[in-house]
């Protein structure tokens, strides 16, 4: 069986087209106006692809094909999500979630029945821009209760409930989200690369071994607002003069932590926000990474270090916030030995890598086998309006995708 490349690119486009601002690529933050709208577009064609369609407490959308001979075996699950950072290109994410739908209409088309019940699920807030990152499958997995995710608040002050509710989504009319432990027996997540590996080297699939863990934190500096003009040089309490130490102390300790982790500066919130003004307080926002839990923990007490002696030296006082943390997670070999074989099978080169990318897998690696299958990023580029994939290379990791799930089922 092969899929309809054609039929995947022009959902792509037309769910790219859902936030999309001119030059500046699209925007859906979860739980957003947008977001909704991407939601009911999603919810659209998995009917018209004939699944069973339901929402669950978080937000997660999951489309049930009911044609399996088995109902009694646990489910195959395959996805990804479709929320997106500011400015975002039309892969991340989504890619996952409609090669999965057009995977479901390539089995329709054909009138193949599976083994096993087969589920695609397109996971809320995968991205973490408005709450912190991965809600749906982290209560979907059991590592977050539904309470603790329903009092998360974003920067206005609103909680994750109260943006549910905003949208239409009432508790009392959504599925229960815990997914327990034998209830799925398999989950995959089809995804772009987001880096340069495999175009550098020409491969056109990537077998995903293991994924990253990280560390988002946020730290609050705390100085003396005052005139940039009248303010002696010698007199003042800037804290934006310690946000830039730490930005360079973060680069540091990523760069020489190990060969495999990395640290970033992505966010900085200066209050009150004039040229003209020395801030008076200032946000940043930490993310370090890497494939070793252990090397994490080293790397954060590095980070903390250094923030206390940049602080105390300017004479400032700081508070910090760890706002996320995922544990490195290797993937199954079972999972990844059955896209080695559907790869081989479709004449597709490929690699075994580890993915540098936090995805909802590395949640749902608590509940069952997992895998990942990557395709080229051109350039390597990703979050950004400019991310591109070769439509050819689209199509061909859908497949993938689909020949992977196939072989899962004989089994």
């Amino acid at each position: 069986m092969h899929l309809s490349g054609d039929r995947l690119l022009d959902d792509l486009v037309k769910l790219g087209e859902i936030g999309a601002r001119e030059e500046s690529g699209r925007t859906r933050l979860v739980l957003t106006p947008e977001d909704f709208e991407a939601r009911r577009f999603l919810i659209t064609r998995m009917k018209e692809a004939r699944m069973q369609v339901r929402v669950d407490q978080v937000g997660n959308i999951i489309g049930r094909r009911g044609n399996s001979t088995k109902d009694d075996l646990p489910v195959l699950a395959f996805g990804s999500h479709i929320d997106t950072v500011p400015s975002a290109g039309t892969l991340d994410g989504c890619y996952g979630v409609l090669a999965g739908l057009e995977v479901i209409r390539t089995l329709n088309d054909e009138r193949a029945e599976t083994r096993h019940p087969l589920e695609l699920i397109s996971f809320s807030n995968e991205e973490g821009v408005r709450f912190p990152m991965m809600i749906g499958s982290k209560v979907a997995s059991g590592i977050m209760d539904l309470e603790t995710a329903y009092e998360l608040r974003d920067n206005a002050g609103i909680t994750y409930r109260q943006a549910l509710e905003a949208g239409g989504l009432l508790e009392g009319a959504l599925v229960a989200a815990r997914r327990t432990p034998g209830e799925i027996g398999a989950w995959l997540e089809l995804h772009i690369e987001q880096g340069p590996i495999l175009e550098s080297e020409r491969l056109k699939i990537g077998v995903v071994e293991s994924i990253v863990g990280l560390v988002h934190m946020l730290v609050t500096i705390q100085g003396r607002a005052g005139h940039a003009g009248t303010t002696p040089m010698n007199a003042r309490r800037d804290p934006m003069l310690a946000a830039a130490q730490i930005i360079l102390e973060v680069n540091k300790i990523g760069r020489e932590l190990s060969r495999s982790s990395v640290g970033t500066v992505g966010l900085l919130n200066v209050q009150p926000g004039a040229m003209n003004v020395i801030p008076g307080k200032v946000e940043v926002g930490i993310d370090l990474r890497d494939t070793s839990g252990e090397r994490i923990d080293q790397g954060m007490q590095k980070v903390r270090s250094a923030i206390d002696a940049v602080c105390k030296k300017l004479g400032l006082e700081y508070t910090t916030r760890e706002r996320a943390r995922l544990a490195p997670q290797p993937m199954s070999r079972k999972v990844m030995g059955s896209i080695e074989l559907a790869a081989r099978r479709l004449g597709a080169s490929y690699k075994v890598m580890p993915s540098g990318a936090g995805h909802d897998t590395q949640n749902m690696a608590r509940i069952c086998e997992t895998g990942m299958i990557f395709v080229p990023s051109k350039g390597g580029v990703s979050h950004a309006p400019d991310e591109w994939t070769d439509p050819t290379d689209l199509a061909l990791g859908a497949n993938v995708l689909l020949e992977t799930l196939l072989e899962l089922d004989r089994t």
